[in-house]
């Protein structure tokens, strides 16, 4: 299957579609649309890394997991099966060919089997991680390496860094994803009703409406979701 998920950033989807990989033993293309270096350090392990026995190599063409981290070509034109597609919604200053978000995510939709929205409530909470993301060692922000770092790593919030404009973007892309969930007639998933699970038979139920072939969770040694314990966190789950 291919599963395409549009999010609104720093609520946890990336967490919740590399889970979804996980049990599934799917690839990952995670922010089809961020910029991607041409190539990208291979140590004689296989593995990304600063050693001196590797070599630079061409930036892969398919999805393809090196030392955790996740690659794939910048916007593919053709997914793979076994996919797992992850998009921040109203989020990038360009998008290919300068469209807007609605076309970009009608034609995204196009490429994949099944769409699931990720999105959520606690805007300010939401809000106040991606200041803190903004003011946490911002000069290195063009290594893709250190940036793709700083969007996963979490660092404090202070007031001292609050920022309305900053909090009108993440609302922005909440209120636009949740709009165009409805418009499309698209399952929306609030991120923390997966992360702080109130009961089983609510974990259960979302797990039935994605409708992708994930495991049920019961609690028992043979009925255990990969899934559920790949998302056991508090709030609306990890950053990014």
């Amino acid at each position: 299957m291919k599963i395409l998920i549009l999010s609104s950033p720093f609520c946890g989807a990336e967490l919740i579609a590399k889970a979804i990989g996980h049990e599934l033993d799917h690839d990952l293309i995670i922010d089809p649309v961020a910029p991607r270096p041409t190539k990208y350090y291979l140590p004689i392990d296989d593995g990304i890394g600063s050693g001196d026995n590797g070599r630079w190599v061409d930036w892969p063409t398919a999805p393809k997991q090196v030392n955790g981290v996740e690659m794939s070509p910048f916007d593919p034109k053709i997914i793979p099966n076994d996919t797992v597609g992850k998009h921040n919604v109203l989020w990038h200053n360009q998008l290919p060919g300068n469209v807007s978000e609605e076309t970009y995510c009608n034609a995204q939709r196009a490429l994949y089997d099944r769409t699931i929205c990720i999105g959520t409530e606690e805007v300010e909470f939401v809000a106040k991680r991606y200041m803190a993301y903004r003011n946490f060692e911002p000069n290195a922000s063009n290594n893709y390496y250190w940036e793709h770092f700083r969007l996963r790593h979490d660092p404090p919030y202070d007031d001292t860094m609050w920022n309305g404009p900053d909090k009108m973007k993440i609302k922005n892309s909440v209120d636009w994803l949740k709009q165009y969930a409805q418009d499309n007639s698209l399952l929306y998933v609030l991120g923390e009703d997966i992360f702080s699970v109130k009961s089983l038979e609510s974990f259960n139920s979302i797990i039935r409406s994605m409708g992708i072939g994930l495991k049920e969770h019961n609690k028992t040694p043979n009925h255990e979701s990969k899934f559920f314990n790949r998302t056991r966190y508090t709030n609306v789950g990890p950053k990014y």
